[in-house]
């Protein structure tokens, strides 16, 4: 990797443990910063290369998509500052409205937008659900639907209506990769859903 982008990722994420400093993930307690991470190694294994100039800002994207959501002090006016116009546009675009916090209508709103913004919530999709298959497993269906509103299976079927929605022979090779990963990984929570489901 060459320096100056190296630099950049490395302050990118200081940047996103700040924003998210003493936040914890709801279900198993640890630290919030490893869901960014997880995002990035995601987007890494799209085969997003962080050497081309025009891949940057996706990665850091993907390193701070939650923190304007998640702490007040981080604005897009921060993010825009620290990193420039291009973050700060995919990171808005993948935030859920305060006006308006629908899931279903800030992902219709996202298939209207270009794939680097499609890219970071995809990866978001994938990290999150392969989060809750391992709390699966390891909590069982009922502890883990408590920290919920809405029912695991809604969310599954959710999350695979918007990535069946995007139109992969538009879009970059990138972007399909991740969708064949998020794919497999709703797949394996829908299994350990009916799987545990069936226990009860």
């Amino acid at each position: 990797m060459n320096l100056k982008n190296q630099t950049t990722l490395l302050r990118s994420m200081e940047f996103a443990n700040w924003g998210h400093r003493n936040q914890k993930r709801k279900i198993s307690g640890t630290p919030f910063i490893i869901h960014p991470f997880h995002v990035r190694c995601l987007l890494t294994m799209s085969g997003l290369n962080p050497d081309i100039d025009d891949h940057v800002p996706i990665f850091i994207a993907g390193d701070n998509h939650d923190g304007p959501e998640d702490n007040d002090e981080v604005t897009f006016e921060l993010i825009e500052r620290e990193f420039g116009a291009e973050v700060a546009r995919i990171i808005k675009g993948v935030t859920l409205d305060p006006k308006n916090p629908d899931n279903r209508l800030s992902r219709q709103k996202i298939l209207g937008l270009d794939w680097k913004i499609k890219i970071v919530k995809v990866a978001d999709i994938t990290s999150n659900t392969m989060s809750l298959t391992a709390a699966l497993k390891i909590y069982g269906l009922s502890k883990v639907q408590k920290h919920f509103t809405q029912l695991i299976s809604e969310r599954i079927a959710m999350e695979r209506e918007f990535i069946g929605a995007i139109p992969c022979t538009n879009e970059p090779v990138y972007l399909v990769t991740l969708i064949k990963f998020a794919l497999s990984a709703l797949s394996e929570l829908k299994h350990y859903q009916l799987t545990t489901s069936s226990r009860l």
